[in-house]
């Protein structure tokens, strides 16, 4: 198992500082998102370059720390079709110069026809499948060229919804280039929170050997009683069961901290991580 982190998690920061202080929570490993992480470069559409890629990746380095995702998450189905377009655009952007990050996927979740990525009725619909599709072709196109993988991470209200629909894209995309980012918490809500275990034993018998990386953070119930992300350790998601899948269809996967609100959380989320996933 390597424990990694979603870089801005730490606080965004400069690049010469923020893999220090990745590094000063124990971390090697970062998914990374520029524009959240990074707060003194700018990573609009256009300006990425090798020289770029070079520079912050030469920093994680001294730092002892690598990059072996980046995160480009758009909205695949956006209603706004100006906005989908620069998503496809500034995702291949991401793709063609992942290698130079040293990173060898760029990860994304899949979105609904609401803006803000919120539950929208159509979402399952075949229209909305189709979309999808239409802008992941050529994401797929791009990073064969590129030689990346793209990660699709699923969640409930989105798209992509279910460990079946993650499995129908693979099956009709049928390109080796085409990853998963598993995070079980994302698949969960009020009705299918009772039968958690079965989801995730369904995911890894479906496309078990898609899986490229796992998010980790927990989900417990509020005040009132609705179902939130909270860090690991602080929650209903039965981690036991999701190490033993891990040990036994992906072991030594990149497994990357989420669901953190205070930097406080960080040691404790790390800690149980590790008391969970041992050999």
């Amino acid at each position: 198992m390597t424990l990694s982190i979603l870089a801005h998690l730490v606080g965004p920061q400069s690049y010469k500082e923020l893999p220090k202080t990745v590094r000063s929570y124990g971390f090697r490993g970062v998914q990374l998102a520029l524009s959240k992480a990074i707060t003194d470069l700018d990573s609009r559409l256009g300006r990425l370059s090798p020289g770029f890629a070079f520079a912050v990746a030469d920093e994680f380095a001294k730092a002892g720390v690598h990059i072996p995702v980046l995160g480009c998450y758009f909205n695949m189905i956006h209603p706004n079709e100006e906005e989908r377009q620069h998503g496809i655009s500034r995702f291949k952007e991401h793709l063609r110069h992942a290698r130079d990050f040293g990173a060898s996927m760029v990860a994304t979740e899949t979105g609904s026809l609401n803006a803000d990525y919120s539950f929208h009725p159509d979402n399952e619909s075949e229209a909305s499948w189709k979309k999808f599709k239409e802008t992941l072709l050529p994401l797929v196109e791009a990073a064969e060229s590129a030689g990346v993988m793209i990660a699709i991470e699923g969640c409930w209200d989105h798209v992509v919804s279910t460990p079946e629909r993650m499995q129908r894209m693979l099956e009709e995309i049928g390109s080796e280039r085409i990853g998963v980012v598993f995070d079980p918490c994302n698949l969960l809500h009020a009705g299918n929170i009772a039968q958690q275990d079965e989801l995730m034993r369904s995911a890894f018998k479906l496309y078990g050997e898609r899986i490229t990386a796992v998010h980790v953070k927990d989900i417990r119930r509020d005040e009132q009683h609705k179902l939130v992300s909270g860090a690991a350790g602080t929650g209903m998601l039965n981690y036991p069961l999701l190490w033993e899948l891990l040990k036994e269809h992906k072991p030594m996967i990149h497994m990357i901290l989420e669901g953190i609100d205070n930097t406080s959380d960080i040691p404790a989320a790390k800690s149980y991580m590790e008391r969970i996933c041992q050999p």
